[in-house]
C-alpha cells in the first residue's frame, strides 16, 4: 500500500536532513548513525539479491496489478517526443541474459543516484526553485554529495560528483539526453507505479498537495519535453495544482523571504509526520487503502 511507501520516504527524508545539517564526519552525532543505518541497509539488500539469478529478480520486479492509469498517454508522448535509442544507449537491454551474476547496488547504480539527486539542482535549478546560488555554493553541494557517496561505499572514480563543476554539470546533461531521455520510449506498467508511489506520498503532507500528472509536467518541463496528450488530459484541479507549483518554483522562490518561508514550512510539515498521533497514522492507512491497488513485490 502507499503508506508503506509514505513511511519509507518520510525515513529517508529524515536521515538526509540530519545529513544536512548535521555532521556526519563525527563519531556518535545523529548524521553519523544515519550514514552508517543507510550503509548497512544497502548491504542487507546486497547480500539478498546476491542470493538469486538474475531472472528471479527481473520477475520479482513485475507486479500483479500495477497501478498505471496513465501509461499510454505518457507512452504517446514520449514516442513523439523522445528521440529514438542508438548503440548502447539501453544498456539494461544486455543485462538481461548475461551468462555471470549482476552485481546489484553497485558503483554504476550510486552514481546514478546521485546524479538524480544532484544533477537536476545543477542543470536546472530555476525549474526546481533554487536561484541565485552561486559556483562556489554549488561547489559546496557537489563536494558534499561526493563525499556522501565515498562514505556510502562508492570508489571515487566511479563518484559522479567528482571534479570540477563544469565537469559535473556536463555529465549530469549528458546522462539526461543520451541516456534517461531515450529510455522514456520503453517506460513500463512498474515505472508509472513506481513514480506514482514516489510521488503521491507528499500529499500525505500538510500543505505539499501535488497530483502525479502536475509533477510529470514540471519534471518533463525541465528536460524540454512536450507531454501534449498529457498536457489535453488535465482536469481543472490538475492544472491549477500545475500552474501554482510552476509560478512557485519559477517566481516566488526568487525572493528569499519566501524561500525562508518555504523551507520552514517543510521542514515544519516533516516534522509534524514524523511525530503524529496514532490517529493520524491510522487515517493515513485508510487512505492509502482506498486510492492503491493491491500489489506485492517479494524478493
Amino acid at each position: 500500500m502507499l503508506i508503506n511507501f509514505f513511511r519509507r520516504y518520510l525515513s529517508t527524508m529524515c536521515r538526509m536532513m540530519n545529513w544536512f545539517t548535521g555532521e556526519p564526519w563525527i563519531e556518535g552525532t545523529l548524521a553519523f548513525k544515519d550514514m552508517q543505518v543507510v550503509r548497512k541497509m544497502h548491504a542487507i539488500i546486497r547480500t539478498k539479491l546476491s542470493g538469486l539469478d538474475n531472472h528471479k529478480v527481473d520477475a520479482a520486479c513485475k507486479f500483479e496489478n500495477p497501478w498505471c492509469p496513465d501509461r499510454q498517454l505518457l507512452l504517446k508522448d514520449f514516442a513523439e517526443a523522445c528521440p529514438f535509442e542508438m548503440i548502447g544507449q539501453c544498456p539494461y537491454k544486455s543485462f538481461i541474459d548475461l551468462p555471470f551474476k549482476r552485481k546489484y547496488i553497485n558503483n554504476g547504480d550510486m552514481a546514478m543516484l546521485q546524479c538524480f539527486f544532484a544533477g537536476f539542482i545543477l542543470v536546472y535549478p530555476q525549474n526546481f526553485g533554487v536561484h541565485d546560488a552561486t559556483d562556489e555554493e554549488l561547489e559546496g553541494f557537489c563536494h558534499m554529495w561526493r563525499c556522501f557517496g565515498y562514505y556510502l561505499g562508492m570508489e571515487d572514480k566511479y563518484n559522479f560528483c567528482r571534479g570540477s563543476l563544469k565537469e559535473i554539470k556536463q555529465r549530469s546533461k549528458d546522462l539526461y539526453q543520451y541516456w534517461l531521455i531515450l529510455n522514456l520510449q520503453k517506460v513500463t506498467s512498474e515505472w508509472e507505479h513506481m513514480t506514482r508511489c514516489a510521488i503521491e506520498p507528499f500529499n500525505y503532507f500538510p500543505l505539499m498537495y501535488m497530483s502525479y500528472k502536475s509533477a510529470i509536467l514540471l519534471i518533463m518541463d525541465a528536460l524540454d519535453i512536450k507531454m501534449l496528450h498529457l498536457r489535453a488530459s488535465l482536469g481543472y484541479s490538475d492544472w491549477i495544482i500545475y500552474k501554482i507549483w510552476k509560478f512557485m518554483l519559477h517566481y516566488a522562490l526568487k525572493l528569499s523571504s519566501i524561500r525562508s518561508f518555504f523551507n520552514k514550512v517543510l521542514v515544519d510539515s516533516l516534522n509534524k509526520m514524523v511525530n503524529c498521533s496514532p490517529e493520524k497514522k491510522m487515517q493515513l492507512h485508510v487512505r492509502s487503502k482506498k486510492e492503491t491497488p493491491d500489489f506485492s513485490v517479494t524478493l
